[in-house]
């Protein structure tokens, strides 16, 4: 039985192209049948690998671009009222975005909500 003597010499054999072929053969297509399946398997994995290394090269440069544009916006306190750079501030406890500088707070009208001394 041919089927038998193929298994039973497997372990002899080093390559595929070693294997006894006739045409009309079930087993060479079934060989390449799985050569293919392998082939699209390998690839699967390497569009993967490739999707992932772009998704995480995306990740590391959005990272890395907020990281700076967060730097420069928490060195870069400015008054509301005057737009000169301050390192001591108040913020209103209410308002979204209201920071005046130190001179300010102390001079200007009295801001209607709580405010907090901040440092930077």
């Amino acid at each position: 039985d041919f089927k038998k003597n193929c298994l039973d010499n497997q372990i002899r054999l080093q390559t595929v192209l070693e294997i006894p072929y006739f045409d009309g053969d079930f087993w060479p297509i079934m060989i390449e049948n799985n050569i293919e399946k392998l082939d699209q398997e390998d690839r699967r994995k390497q569009e993967a690998e490739d999707l992932h290394d772009s998704i995480q090269s995306d990740i590391q440069l959005n990272c890395y671009s907020n990281l700076d544009f967060i730097y420069y916006f928490n060195l870069d306190f400015r008054c509301n009222i005057c737009r000169q750079q301050c390192d001591i501030r108040y913020h209103c406890t209410k308002c979204e975005d209201f920071d005046p500088c130190e001179k300010h707070y102390n001079t200007e009208l009295k801001h209607k909500h709580n405010m907090e001394r901040r440092i930077s």
